[in-house]
């Protein structure tokens, strides 16, 4: 399975594949032009692309980077990615939460063969929002980690933090944002961590994660997460806040340079 973003309008999509055009409907040498994010299968022996599919509405939209695909036990695809499309489809009844921002995150479920959306929502805040760890578990209750810097990012109230700790200037581009080059110097979000039901019509735990690190060109974010049998989450991420919290008994108390990674672990399933 991958995934990703495109702005090419002749992407080898299958015939039973759900979206078959770019929704966009503008070609770029940018995919964060107008680009859609896209999904596709293909065999073990690489010799067969089982389906392809975009996955987008009228604006910019990107299947997240890193950990951004898991399958469910029905043997279907979850996937989370960013979107700044009103049109971006929202079906099976799932609970939109609080998504209303620059760019927000979606969760989106693809039938087996990729030819149904069967469940799709947004989340975010008023600032900008994105994913790049998504892991389902035995129930398949979906969790996902990444960043925001929006300060009203929806949380739970048993949240570890139920506040955004970072603060910055608004100003920014999508250009800067995806930018490695010259570096999004104004963008300093908090990591997150949230919990949906299977249906997508509860978020079942949502917290922020982070301190109140510097402006640098570098994300404070979670960045990969795993769910073991005992029900134990693990997250690991990038922080560059002198005060991000620690608990137990850490091997490093201290970031020793301009970004350092980060792990936790919570004890039971939300």
């Amino acid at each position: 399975y991958i995934g990703g973003a495109t702005s090419s309008p002749d992407l080898p999509v299958t015939e039973n594949a759900f979206q078959r055009r770019l929704a966009s409907g503008k070609a770029s040498e940018s995919w964060w032009d107008n680009g859609d994010g896209f999904a596709a299968r293909i065999s073990a022996e690489l010799d067969e692309l089982i389906y392809l599919t975009y996955l987008g509405g009228d604006n910019l939209d990107f299947v997240s980077h890193n950990q951004g695909m898991a399958i469910d036990s029905n043997g279907q695809l979850v996937v989370t990615g960013g979107t700044r499309s009103s049109d971006f489809p929202q079906v099976g009844g799932a609970s939109e939460f609080g998504a209303k921002g620059k760019l927000d995150v979606f969760i989106a479920v693809l039938s087996e063969d990729g030819s149904r959306l069967i469940r799709a929502t947004r989340i975010g805040g008023s600032a900008i929002d994105d994913l790049s760890g998504v892991f389902v578990d035995d129930q398949d209750r979906i969790y996902f980690t990444g960043f925001t810097k929006s300060s009203d990012w929806p949380v739970t109230p048993n949240a570890l933090s139920t506040r955004l700790t970072n603060s910055a200037g608004e100003s920014f581009s999508l250009e800067r944002l995806f930018s490695w080059v010259n570096g999004p110097k104004e963008i300093t979000p908090d990591g997150v961590f949230s919990v949906l039901s299977s249906d997508l019509e509860t978020l079942l735990y949502s917290t922020y994660l982070g301190g109140s690190g510097p402006v640098t060109d570098y994300f404070e974010r979670g960045q990969a997460m795993w769910i073991a049998n005992t029900g134990a989450t693990y997250i690991g991420g990038l922080t560059n806040s002198t005060d991000f919290p620690l608990f137990g008994d850490s091997v490093q108390k201290r970031v020793f340079g301009d970004i350092d990674g980060f792990f936790i672990r919570f004890e039971q399933r939300p």
